[in-house]
């Protein structure tokens, strides 16, 4: 069964498949449309969604009778009920499916590939808890893309240089944005330690 640690303040909403038995985490039992790509989980915080787990990707299974199967509906005929059951069928798998993360508009993925959906899940939740903490008022929705954008979020979201002047230790947390100029908090103490212009 798979068991999430959801943080404080965020929520987790399962949209498609039979996500908690743990199962059924391959992306075959995700892909069930023709588009390429299918909301699997929504990731929420104070009302405002802010990730999807997406399933990405087209499956191609070809079966030894030259049958494809291309979809999660169709490994029903063929009596694939669970990742077991997909890791013993006779194939040849000529396209596979995966899962991304993206922010709620949805235009860019954020961070890393996963090949099964309770890692996806995780990924998604581990990255709210950098946005909302008991420690900080959770961004608004702008604030969060801006502090999500891939090629800025290793120097803008959590620098490796700032600490906190207070208590030395850290990590230290973007809270908040004002006229570009952020506002980092620090997750040990506490204490507003740093102001550092975005631009």
């Amino acid at each position: 069964m798979n068991k999430f640690r959801i943080p404080e303040g965020v929520t987790l909403t399962v949209i498609n498949g039979d996500v908690e038995t743990g199962l059924r985490n391959d992306p075959a039992f995700y892909v069930v449309g023709s588009m390429d790509m299918d909301t699997v989980a929504i990731i929420s915080a104070n009302g405002d969604d802010l990730f999807r787990v997406e399933c990405i990707g087209e499956m191609n299974i070809i079966l030894p009778t030259g049958e494809r199967l291309r979809y999660a509906s169709d490994l029903v005929y063929v009596d694939v009920k669970t990742d077991k059951d997909l890791e013993n069928l006779e194939c040849e798998w000529d396209n596979n499916a995966w899962f991304e993360i993206f922010d709620e508009e949805g235009c860019e993925p954020l961070g890393e590939i996963c090949h099964d959906v309770a890692d996806a899940i995780q990924y998604a939740l581990d990255l709210a808890e950098e946005i909302v903490s008991p420690q900080q008022k959770i961004p608004a929705s702008a604030e969060v893309r801006e502090m999500m954008d891939k090629e800025k979020l290793a120097d803008r979201w959590m620098p490796d240089y700032l600490r906190c002047e207070q208590c030395g230790g850290g990590p230290v947390y973007l809270s908040d944005i004002k006229n570009g100029i952020g506002t980092f908090i620090c997750n040990s103490c506490g204490n507003v330690s740093y102001e550092y212009d975005l631009d």
